[in-house]
């Protein structure tokens, strides 16, 4: 179907299982207005309590992902998932996404968001679109660029998980070019 119906591949794993995804070129995934049919999308893979059978198991990294009819990553009740040294284009909505907040140790790492493109099928506010959106401070974000994205970064804190924790690492992310380098909304102080 491509590009009339925005209907596309999506690549996910479900509640359970090992999803490795490494050098690869994506190109027209996802499905517009499917909630949930995300071009990557790791959906209760991990769940809390299991760590070392997870370990490596749970990875999308050295990839290109351009011209996506929704997102490019989604981490969804997922742990210790790792999205590394991936180069996005003109994904549509927010490009790299953690769901929900009870995700932990997700590492977001070495990544580039270029160019998001607005989705008005999709959440409120995929209209002006993030390069990485976060429920609350969860994981680890480090060395990744957003560039001519509307948003660099958006804190959406989430009730419950989300609003309860704090970031384990933001260090060295950039925004160039984008409407906002770094949204919080609602206006958010982390627990002390």
């Amino acid at each position: 179907l491509g590009n009339a119906y925005q209907f596309g591949a999506h690549v996910g794993a479900f509640h359970g299982g090992v999803m490795r995804v490494e050098n690869i070129e994506m190109t027209r995934t996802g499905q517009a207005a499917n909630l949930g049919r995300y071009n990557f999308h790791w959906h209760h893979l991990v769940m809390s309590g299991r760590t070392v059978d997870v370990l490596d198991k749970a990875y999308f990294r050295n990839n290109s992902v351009h011209h996506t009819f929704q997102r490019v990553a989604v981490v969804h009740g997922t742990n210790y998932a790792v999205v590394r040294d991936n180069v996005a284009y003109k994904g549509k909505g927010h490009n790299y996404f953690t769901e929900e907040g009870p995700e932990k140790f997700a590492l977001f790492e070495h990544n580039l968001a270029v160019s998001t493109v607005s989705h008005p099928l999709m959440l409120g506010d995929d209209v002006t679109p993030a390069g990485f959106w976060l429920p609350g401070f969860t994981g680890w974000h480090r060395h990744n660029l957003c560039v001519r994205c509307h948003r660099g970064w958006k804190l959406n804190v989430q009730a419950g998980a989300g609003a309860r924790q704090t970031d384990y690492t933001f260090f060295n992310n950039s925004a160039h070019l984008c409407g906002f380098g770094w949204r919080l909304f609602p206006p958010h102080q982390p627990p002390t």
